[in-house]
């Protein structure tokens, strides 16, 4: 019976120690600190334990009176912090050495100072300690100098301390700069404008495009199009404004038969116009029997090629006209010569009285050129005005290409036979037109 307890006893203890060995774990490692002596300071440590492999950060943190000397135990050297590896449960104690010297370290501004021993003399030679001195400005601020025992702006600064000593370390605000530069035309102005700033100052930068041109955005310390550029101060700013020029089109129309050829002279051209400041050549080019005339709109000229600098969108007419103006006359399919003057034998039959009545029907054509109608009228062999022309009158413009519709109108007040004499000129033009109708109606 004692045989079998003892049997399955070892039986499962085997089986504990299978289980164990077959299962996966992480050691832990325990960090201890103590200070020596106990009075002189404390060990802080960023953890208690860690994982093998991991480390635990320790400072000496020292009393009044007393320095930081160095770490012993399983960790040894003088920085501090330090940083330990934990590969097993280690021991570590900090070294604290009697400030029997009289070092007195003040601060004028912002921020403190850090002692360290560097160098410790014989015990015959106490006050010849080195001293390693660090200034840590507060945030905003910087070292400017150290007075007293200790000068220069070196930092950290080592001071052999041989009798009774006094150190000031200085502290000013620290002053960033604001470096801003144009990629293009244009200004910038910035609000406040002062020769420096400090830390949390509130500033504002506007960038001020010159004529054609555009803010695109910001190149350096910004990014982003933000105009103005609004932002809190906590460091030195160097960024750069990138302005483009704008774009513009050139919008051509023309008058008669002919083109305009676009050929960029200086500057850059674009998918849909030109960029500010673009030399553009524009030329007209008249078809055959045609000749240019004059440009229009943004362009006052006479000259078939000519240059506009782009500064705005441009609209410019190109006028062509026949290289021989011509106005035809026609009715119907019948056209008449110019000058013309004839006559005409009519009999029309049941006209009322008083009435008006259609004689013929008219069409003028311009090729080329305009013309003006002047010197209409239409008489009796009394030179009493017995009839119209409807569809044109003085100052009517016939322009180049179009046609224009007219009739003679008669107008019968009594009799049976009336004597007609219609007349138009064209002015500037030797195109002049007289029909004497006789006509008879019962």
């Amino acid at each position: 019976m004692n045989k079998s307890i003892i049997t399955i006893s070892i039986t499962f203890l085997i089986a504990i120690l299978i289980f164990s060995c077959s299962t996966e774990s992480t050691t832990v490692y325990q960090l201890t600190t103590s200070s020596e002596p106990s009075e002189a300071g404390t060990v802080s440590q960023s953890a208690a334990e860690a994982e093998e492999g991991e480390t635990i950060t320790v400072t000496a943190n020292a009393n009044e009176h007393w320095v930081f000397d160095r770490w012993s135990g399983d960790y040894s050297g003088t920085d501090n912090p330090s940083s330990i590896l934990m590969d097993a449960d280690k021991s570590v104690t900090a070294l604290f050495e009697k400030q029997d010297y009289p070092l007195t370290i003040e601060t004028e501004g912002e921020g403190s100072v850090s002692q360290q021993v560097i160098q410790p003399k014989t015990t015959d030679y106490p006050h010849g300690t080195i001293v390693e001195l660090t200034a840590i400005p507060d945030e905003g601020w910087e070292l400017v100098e150290w007075q007293g025992d200790l000068a220069g702006t070196e930092n950290p600064a080592q001071i052999t301390v041989e009798g009774a000593t006094s150190v000031t370390a200085v502290f000013e605000k620290a002053e960033y700069q604001i470096d801003i530069s144009l990629d293009g035309e244009g200004t910038y102005s910035i609000t406040p404008e002062q020769d420096a700033y400090f830390l949390g100052d509130e500033v504002e930068i506007t960038v001020h495009p010159s004529e054609g041109w555009n803010f695109s955005y910001w190149d350096g310390d910004f990014d982003g199009t933000d105009n103005p550029m609004e932002f809190s101060v906590e460091n030195n700013i160097s960024a750069t404004a990138i302005l483009e020029r704008k774009e513009f089109v050139i919008s051509i129309e023309t008058v008669g038969e002919g083109n305009v050829s676009e050929t960029l002279v200086s500057g850059t051209e674009t998918e849909d116009g030109y960029l500010f400041e673009s030399l553009v050549e524009l030329t007209a080019e008249p078809a055959e029997g045609w000749k240019f005339s004059s440009w229009s709109g943004d362009i006052d000229s006479s000259e078939e090629i000519t240059e506009v600098q782009i500064t705005s969108d441009v609209s410019v007419t190109a006028e062509f006209e026949i290289i021989n103006p011509e106005l035809q006359l026609w009715s119907g399919n019948t056209r008449y010569n110019w000058p013309y003057s004839g006559s005409a034998a009519m009999s029309i039959s049941r006209v009322p009285v008083p009435s008006s009545f259609t004689l013929r029907e008219f069409r003028l054509k311009a090729l080329g050129g305009s013309f003006e109608i002047e010197s209409i009228s239409v008489t009796d062999r009394n030179n009493v005005t017995v009839g119209s022309f409807v569809g044109i009158e003085n100052g009517t413009t016939i322009q180049p290409g179009s046609d224009i519709n007219f009739s003679l109108v008669a107008n019968r007040t009594a009799g049976r036979q009336s004597d007609l004499l219609y007349t138009f000129r064209v002015k500037g033009h030797d195109y002049s037109f007289t029909q004497q109708i006789i006509f008879t109606s019962n």
